[in-house]
C-alpha cells in the first residue's frame, strides 16, 4: 500500500483507491503517517484531532474506533501487506511501515540527494533530482483535512520544507545557466515569499543575467522596504553584497557556479533565448523532449546534427512557418486560493490556447504550465499560415479575456488573469522525426528565440507581431504600428469586409447564429446533433468552426469542448484524430508514460461509468488512442472496436456534462470513421454536438452525407461564380445551406 499526504489524503493499493472512512479516521490516519515508526502518545492524537480543548467526553473511545476501523481497512487489502501495521503500544500506537510507501518520505529523500550533488557542483543532475522530488506534491499537504478545519504545526513545516526544495532546485537551474527559463517562476515565488531573502537574491541574479538590470534593483528595493516596515530590519550584508554587484556590473555574476554548468552553457549558448519570455520554462532539453511525437520514442536529432532527409530519424527541410507564443499570468489574489481554483483556471487557458490553435490548423507544439508555442505551417504550408496565426493570437487574447471576467468576484475584482500573445513569421530548418504527421517538428531556435523576444515587449492584455507577419496580414487584420526596435506591430482585430479589399474574411454570422442554435438545441433536449461545415477552402470552414468554438470557450462554462483534426484515412490517422478528443478529457498529456496514459483513462472511465464490464470494454477499445506507442500490439482490425468504444466514450462523457466535439479536415477520414461520426446522431439521447468541417471530396465518396437522419445538419459554403481568392471568400460571396434537419 502507498500513502499520499502531500495533496489531499489518499492511500492506494494494487494502483486501486483505499476508501480511508470519515474525517477522524482520516486525520488520526495522516497524524500517524507524519510519525511513521515512532510510538505517538494517545493525549497528542487527541490534541491532534481536537485542539483547543474542546473534546467531548467520548474523545478517547472514538479515537479507539477510529483505530480499530483502521486496522480493518490495512488488513482488507489484498494479500493483506504484512510491511503495514498500526499496534498499541503505550503510552499510545505506532504505525509500522517502510517510509518508501509514503511520499512524503520519498520527496525528503530526493531533496537531500539533490542537495548533496548541489554543493558537488553537479548542478544539472541536482535539478532533476529536485525537479522530481517536488513533482510529489499535488497541493497543500493534507489539503482535504485542512479544509475540515485541521491546523498541525507539523503542516506548516512540511510547505516550508516545499518551499527550501524549490529554493534548491531553481538555485540548481541558475547554476546550469538556466535563468531565462526560471525567471516566471522566481517572479511567482517572491510575490507570494516577499521576505525570503534567498528567493530575492536568486531573482536579482536572473534578472541581471537577462539583461534586466534596472528590475533587478527594483527587485532589491521592494524587499528592502519589505523588510523594513514589517520588522524593521535591514537586507542582510549578503543581499546587500549582491545590489552592490549589479550597480558595479561585477562581471563574477556572470559566472555559472560549476565546471558541468559552463560547459553545457558553451555547448547551447545560442539556444538559452528559447525561454526569453517571462514565464516560458522551457530549457532546450524540455523543448526537445516535448516535441517527442510519441511516448517513449526518441525525440529530434541534437542541434548542430540535424537528421538527414530519407535518414532513419526522420528529415530536415526549410520551410516559411509562424509562431505563436503565450503566457498567462495570475496575479496575486490567487496566491492564497484553494489549489484546485488554481488548476481549474490554468486548465481553462490551456484549453482556450489548444482550441485556439488547433481549429485554425495549428499545432501546439510546447504546453508547460501557463506558457505555450504554436506552430503554423507545418506539416503543410500554405498561404494564409501567418494570417491564421494571427487569428489564432486575437483568438487566445479574447478568449483569454472572457475567462478573467468569469473570475472576477469582490476578493479578485481584476480577474487576476492576464495574457500575452506574440507571433513572429520566418524561414526556419524544420526537423521531423519518424513519428508520422501528428509528430510535432523541431524548430529552428533562432525563430524561437525572436518570438519570445517579441514576448518580452508585449503588454499585458495584447498581442505583437513582427514586421514580417505584418505585411502578411495587413488586408485582413487591423494593426497598429508600435515604435522602437525590433519593428513590431500591435494586432486590434479582424478587419471587417470591404468591397475595396482585394481579399477579406466573410463574418458568415448566419452560420455562426446556426451552430449556436444547434448547441442550444442540443443541451435543451439532450439530443445528438452532426453539424457539418463543407467549404473548396478547407480554413475558410475552420475559420468559422474556430469562432464558433472561442465564443463557447468564452460564454459557455458547464459545457466540455474536445477537438481534433483528421491527417489522413490510414487507421494509425484515425487512432491519432480519436486520440486528440480522447485524451484531453482525461488529463492525458505527451509527456506521459504509456503506463500512467492508461492509468489516466481507467480513472475517466470509472468516473462516467458504474459497470466494471463496461469500463473493461471500453478501456480495451481505446487504449491504442491513448498509448500510440502500443500501437503495434494493436493490429489494424481493431479500428472498428476502437471507433465504437469512442462513440460510446462521447456518449457517457457527454450524459455527465454537455459536450461539443470539433473535428477539422474531415474529409481526409477513412470510411470506417466516417461512419462512426455520422451515426453519433442516431444514437442515446445526450447533450452532445459534433461539428466537423470537410472539404467538398466527402459529398464525391459519400453523396448522401447526412441524408434521412433527423439529427443531421450540413452548411456549404459556396460563391456563386465559384472563385477562390487568397483562401478566403470575397464580400459578395454568400454562404447557402445545402440541408437542414
Amino acid at each position: 500500500m502507498r500513502f499520499q499526504v502531500l495533496g489531499p489524503l489518499e492511500a492506494t493499493h494494487n494502483g486501486r483507491t483505499v476508501q480511508l472512512g470519515g474525517i477522524r479516521q482520516r486525520a488520526t490516519l495522516a497524524f500517524l503517517l507524519l510519525k511513521p515508526n515512532q510510538v505517538v502518545p494517545t493525549s497528542h492524537l487527541l490534541d491532534a484531532l481536537w485542539p483547543e480543548d474542546d473534546a467531548p467526553a467520548s474523545a478517547r473511545k472514538m479515537l479507539q474506533n477510529a483505530v480499530w476501523s483502521l486496522r480493518s481497512v490495512l488488513a482488507s487489502t489484498d494479500g493483506a501487506d504484512k510491511t503495514i501495521s498500526l499496534v498499541t503500544q503505550r503510552p499510545g500506537y505506532m504505525l509500522r511501515l517502510d517510509p518508501e510507501q509514503v511520499d512524503l518520505y520519498r520527496f525528503l529523500r530526493k531533496t537531500e540527494e539533490g542537495r548533496v550533488r548541489l554543493t558537488e557542483g553537479a548542478g544539472g543532475l541536482a535539478a532533476e533530482l529536485l525537479k522530481d522530488a517536488l513533482s510529489s506534491w499535488r497541493g497543500n499537504a493534507l489539503s482535504d483535512l485542512v479544509e475540515s478545519g485541521i491546523s498541525w504545526p507539523e503542516l506548516e513545516v512540511l510547505e516550508k520544507s516545499r518551499t527550501d526544495a524549490m529554493e534548491d532546485y531553481l538555485q540548481a537551474e541558475l547554476a546550469c545557466g538556466r535563468h531565462r527559463s526560471v525567471l516566471g517562476e522566481l517572479e511567482s515565488m517572491v510575490e507570494r515569499e516577499p521576505l525570503r531573502e534567498r528567493l530575492c537574491a536568486q531573482l536579482m541574479t536572473a534578472l541581471y543575467r537577462c539583461g534586466r538590470h534596472a528590475d533587478a534593483l527594483s527587485a532589491y528595493s521592494r524587499m528592502r522596504v519589505a523588510l523594513v516596515e514589517d520588522l524593521g530590519l535591514e537586507p542582510s550584508p549578503e543581499l546587500q553584497n549582491l545590489q552592490h554587484a549589479i550597480l558595479v556590473h561585477d562581471p563574477a555574476l556572470a559566472q555559472l557556479h560549476s565546471s558541468e554548468s559552463r560547459s553545457a552553457l558553451e555547448e547551447t549558448r545560442g539556444n538559452e533565448s528559447l525561454a526569453g519570455a517571462p514565464g516560458i520554462a522551457a530549457s532546450a532539453d524540455m523543448l526537445s523532449a516535448s516535441h517527442q511525437g510519441t511516448r517513449g520514442e526518441p525525440g529530434p536529432a541534437p542541434t548542430g546534427a540535424p537528421a538527414e532527409v530519407g535518414s532513419p530519424g526522420g528529415t530536415s527541410e526549410h520551410q516559411y512557418v509562424s509562431v505563436v507564443t503565450a503566457h498567462a499570468r495570475l496575479s496575486g489574489s490567487f496566491a492564497n486560493a484553494d489549489p484546485a481554483e488554481t488548476d481549474d483556471v490554468l486548465s481553462g487557458i490551456a484549453a482556450i490556447v489548444q482550441a485556439s490553435i488547433e481549429q485554425l490548423g495549428g499545432i501546439v507544439a510546447v504546453s508547460l504550465g501557463s506558457s505555450f508555442v504554436g506552430l503554423f505551417g507545418v506539416p503543410g504550408q500554405s498561404s494564409d499560415d501567418a494570417e491564421l496565426a494571427a487569428r489564432a493570437a486575437l483568438m487566445i487574447r479574447d478568449g483569454v479575456s472572457a475567462l478573467a471576467i468569469r473570475c472576477q468576484s469582490p476578493h479578485r475584482p481584476e480577474g487576476g488573469v492576464a495574457i500575452r500573445v506574440a507571433v513572429v513569421t520566418g524561414d526556419a530548418l524544420m526537423e521531423y522525426t519518424a513519428g508520422g504527421p501528428t509528430a510535432p517538428p523541431s524548430l529552428d531556435r533562432a525563430l524561437i528565440s525572436r518570438c519570445q523576444d517579441m514576448l518580452f515587449l508585449v503588454p499585458e492584455g495584447e498581442v505583437l507581431i513582427c514586421g514580417r507577419t505584418h505585411q502578411l496580414v495587413k488586408h485582413v487584420i487591423l494593426s497598429n504600428q508600435l515604435g522602437g526596435s525590433p519593428d513590431r506591430w500591435q494586432l486590434e482585430s479582424a478587419r471587417p469586409p470591404s468591397f475595396a479589399s482585394p481579399t477579406v474574411t466573410a463574418d458568415n454570422e448566419h452560420e455562426l447564429a446556426l451552430l449556436h442554435s444547434m448547441f442550444n438545441r442540443t443541451v435543451r433536449y439532450a439530443q445528438p446533433h452532426v453539424a457539418t461545415i463543407l467549404s473548396e477552402c478547407q480554413s475558410q470552414a475552420s475559420v468559422l468552426l474556430a469562432k464558433f468554438m472561442s465564443e463557447l470557450i468564452a460564454h459557455v462554462g458547464d459545457t466540455r469542448l474536445l477537438t481534433g483534426r483528421v491527417f489522413g484515412g490510414t487507421d494509425e490517422d484515425a487512432i491519432a484524430a480519436l486520440s486528440a478528443t480522447v485524451s484531453p478529457y482525461c488529463g492525458i498529456s505527451h509527456s506521459d508514460s504509456d503506463g500512467r496514459a492508461g492509468e489516466k483513462l481507467l480513472s475517466a472511465l470509472r468516473r462516467v461509468s458504474s459497470s466494471r464490464r463496461e469500463v473493461d470494454h471500453l478501456f480495451a477499445g481505446l487504449l491504442p488512442m491513448v498509448c500510440p506507442g502500443g500501437q503495434e500490439s494493436h493490429p489494424p482490425q481493431s479500428i472498428r472496436h476502437a471507433l465504437v468504444a469512442w462513440q460510446r466514450f462521447l456518449m457517457l462523457a457527454a450524459a455527465d456534462q454537455p459536450l461539443v466535439v470539433a473535428m477539422d479536415s474531415l474529409h481526409l477520414g477513412s470510411d470506417d470513421m466516417l461512419r462512426a461520426v455520422e451515426e453519433i446522431s442516431t444514437l442515446a439521447a445526450v447533450p452532445l454536438l459534433v461539428v466537423v468541417t470537410a472539404q467538398s471530396e466527402l459529398l464525391d465518396r459519400h453523396p448522401r452525407w447526412g441524408s434521412g437522419l433527423r439529427h443531421s445538419t450540413v452548411v456549404t459554403l459556396v460563391s456563386p461564380a465559384g472563385e477562390t481568392t487568397g483562401g478566403f471568400i470575397r464580400p459578395e460571396r454568400h454562404a447557402r445551406l445545402l440541408a437542414v434537419r
